[in-house]
């Protein structure tokens, strides 16, 4: 998943990642991260195994 910073992201990004030095890391670096991780800092609210779980 990618995140434009352009469409009022970085407004929004704040309520859902309450940990703001995990806010800035992704932020700054653009670093990638996984599923698990999305949903483990409340970006996901449920990952799927498949395609078809859905």
């Amino acid at each position: 998943m990618g995140l434009a910073a352009d469409v009022g992201t970085l407004q929004i990004l704040p309520k859902s990642i309450t940990n703001h030095s995990l806010f800035r890391e992704l932020v700054f670096t653009a670093r990638s991260f996984d599923t698990n991780e999305a949903q483990q800092i409340g970006l996901l609210s449920r990952v799927f195994d498949t395609r078809e779980a859905v």
